[in-house]
Parts: C-alpha cells; structure tokens; sequence
C-alpha cells in the first residue's frame, strides 16, 4: 500500500511513476521451451498422442542439480529449473532451457481424473553469479540498524519494517515489501538470469515474500489496481502484487501481477 503523502499527491493529479517504470513487451532472454509426452499407467507412450522427441518415462532420471548434465528429473517446488545452497555465499540457480512434461495416464491435462504430470529438463543452464546480487557484495549498508522508530524516519534509505530500522534496499534471500522495500536489480535487465522478483513460492519453502531469481515458476495471482496509486497504460500499482506491476491480460480480460517487473509500483 501506498503511503498517505502518495495518496494526496494523486488525488491532486494523475498518477505518474518516478523513477523506471517501463512495461516492455514480453521477450525472453533465457530460453525455455516444453514439450508435452503422453504416457500410460506404466509411463509407456500412448500410440495415438505421439510428440516430436518423446521417449517412454524416464522415471530413473536422477533428480535435477545445478551442474547435472543430460536429462534429469524436476521437483514440484521449482519446475523451471533448481537451485543450492539456498541464499548463501555459493548460492547457485540452474534454468531448465528444454522441459519434458509427461502427462501419465488416460487424459490429456494434468488436471483430468486419472491423470498426473512429472518434469524432466534436457537441458540446465547457469543464470549466472548470484554472490553480486547479495548485500555482503553489493553494499556497504547494513540490514537492520538499531536506532530507534523516530530517529529511523530521518535516516536516508531506511525505514521502521517489522519492529526494526530496515535498510529499503534489498538483497538475495531477503524479506521484502510493496512501497520501499525494493529488491535490489541494477545493472540486470527485466528478462535476465540474475533478475530478482518480490514473491512467495510456498512449494519451494519461500512461504513470506522474498527477493528470489525471476527465473522461479512464479504463478501470477489476479489483482486490481489501487484507486490511488501509479497507472501507466495497461499497467498499475495494485495491493497484492508486493509492489510488483499489475498487468491487463489481453486473453482473459483479467489483471494479474508481473513478477518480472520491478517492485517499485
């Protein structure tokens, strides 16, 4: 949510951004594809749903780890790809460019009864070197200070955040928030490996928002824009979004938070 002096600002006039608030057209700069398998109770191919690439299941894939090479087996907490050492200095995030997805049994989605779906990724590549995207490498500013919730509100950058003085500028593996606490992505661009995102992913462990890759399957929850509150476009500031942009989907008629945006609406 927005603070009050944003609220009288744009009930005097229309809402501009300060600062980047660019909503490309969608382009990826990290590959992916997914090619759809359809397999019986057995994990053998269905004769009359076969796909350019499909083998039978290759249920004794071992699991997917950033350096595995050659086809290897997705969990459900990430399905674009897996990482280590979750946030530390040797923090590492491999993208899933080439994804397998086998529907097994007797329909053809993942959702019919009596069907269920298992990943595979032929092809794992690095999204890069995650330790500059840490606070220790990339600022000199500490998390949390000690002052107190007055002498806070005069200090340039940070803010009173969950009973502490918080540094508004935040890393890898940090808890961020709509308004000021911005996951920190200069010098990466929207649609690159070392992006980060604002964002809970429960299946992964990430269950309070978070600055994470961008890269993660990230699922795109419905919004509204704010009444008051930044509208550019088909772009706007909305609640749920953890600052992120909300974004009109042309296909569905829908709004939804875009995670590859920065979180600074």
């Amino acid at each position: 949510m927005r603070t009050l002096r944003l609220l009288v600002v744009a009930a005097a006039t229309a809402a501009l951004p300060t600062g980047n608030h660019t909503v490309n057209v969608r382009r990826e700069l990290l590959s992916r594809s997914t090619t759809s398998c359809y397999v019986d109770s057995s994990g053998i191919l269905r004769p009359g749903l076969l796909s350019l690439g499909c083998t039978d299941e290759p249920t004794d894939a071992p699991a997917c780890t950033p350096g595995a090479v050659g086809r290897c087996a997705l969990t459900e907490g990430n399905l674009n790809g897996v990482d280590a050492d979750r946030w530390q200095a040797s923090y590492s995030f491999a993208h899933c460019e080439t994804r397998l997805q086998y529907v097994r049994g007797t329909g053809t989605s993942c959702t019919d009864e009596g069907t269920s779906c298992s990943y595979y990724c032929d092809k794992l590549t690095s999204t890069g070197d995650w330790s500059t995207r840490r606070r220790e490498a990339a600022s000199d500013r500490t998390e949390v200070t000690g002052m107190s919730w007055w002498w806070c509100g005069w200090w340039s950058g940070y803010e009173w955040r969950d009973g502490s003085c918080r540094d508004s500028t935040r890393y890898l593996g940090e808890k961020c928030w709509d308004d000021a606490g911005e996951c920190s992505n200069e010098g990466a661009d929207t649609y690159s490996g070392l992006h980060m995102s604002c964002v809970a992913v429960p299946e992964a462990g990430i269950v309070l928002p978070t600055c994470i890759p961008s890269a993660f399957a990230i699922e795109r929850n419905r919004c509204e824009c704010n009444w008051f509150d930044w509208h550019v476009g088909f772009a706007c500031g909305a609640s749920n979004c953890n600052g992120h942009a909300c974004v009109w989907n042309t296909g569905d008629g829908n709004r939804y938070c875009d995670y590859q945006t920065d979180n600074n609406w």
